[in-house]
């Protein structure tokens, strides 16, 4: 009875899978994946692949400030051709604070998010590599859960060459961006400290704190300037952070 419940198993997870090409930059692959919600937020990775998923079809999952249950996704991936694929895996929002992925078949384990960025990571979202065999398939699992932000969910499938070219040119925008913002707060506050009309100190407590609500949104403060306990702080005073730029 096992056996049949396994291969069973098998042949559902290779029908559903989703075929990944080694020259294809950019998949979604939230649409081709499986939801569970936890409401217990406690099931470890073996519990849960013994509960049923339900197919998902939207490009993006949003559940707001959701602290009392954890979401997990999976997918499968199948290579069909006859070289091994290696690809990354993109969770594409760094304010989840706790993300982990799993690697059932090969036993492996990443964990990532606001309050625990790895070490080596250089990109603003989380990523995980990955390697599908020659003629064969795998299945992924990520779990997501957010206690101080709001629980988004987006998963992307990258080419690495793709992947790097797409967060360079991203993070050289976000660069050139913050760049103007500087140029504007400066030349507000110079023109304040020559005419002392106060408007033009609106203009620049306004800017600065719309560029430090973007530093964090971005996911920059967290991975370049401050560490997980002090963003930890600053998220749960994100509110206020909404409020005064609208004072000023």
């Amino acid at each position: 009875m096992f056996k049949i419940i396994l291969i069973l198993s098998l042949f559902i997870n290779t029908l559903f899978a989703l075929e990944i090409e080694e020259k294809r930059a950019f998949y979604n692959i939230l649409t081709d994946s499986e939801i569970y919600i936890d409401k217990s937020n406690s099931l470890s990775i073996q519990e849960i692949q013994q509960q049923h998923f339900s197919k998902n079809t939207q490009k993006s999952l949003g559940f707001g400030y959701s602290p009392d249950f954890t979401v997990w996704v999976k997918f499968t991936l199948e290579n069909r051709s006859s070289t091994k694929i290696d690809k990354i895996i993109e969770y594409a929002n760094p304010l989840t604070t706790n993300v982990t992925f799993f690697d059932p078949k090969s036993n492996r384990t990443i964990e990532d998010g606001l309050t625990n960025i790895q070490p080596n990571r250089e990109s603003l979202n989380p990523i995980f590599f990955i390697t599908v065999e020659p003629h064969s398939s795998k299945t992924f699992y990520i779990r997501a859960y957010s206690h101080i932000t709001t629980l988004i969910v987006k998963v992307h499938l990258w080419d690495t060459n793709s992947f790097y070219k797409h967060e360079i040119k991203y993070q050289f925008i976000l660069a050139i961006f913050f760049g103007a913002m500087g140029i504007i707060i400066l030349y507000n506050l110079l023109i304040y400290f020559g005419t002392k009309e106060i408007s033009y100190l609106y203009y620049v407590l306004f800017f600065l704190f719309v560029v430090i609500h973007q530093l964090l949104y971005r996911g920059i403060l967290s991975l370049y300037i401050l560490s997980s306990n002090s963003i930890t702080q600053i998220v749960e005073f994100s509110s206020f952070l909404v409020a005064i730029i609208a004072f000023f």
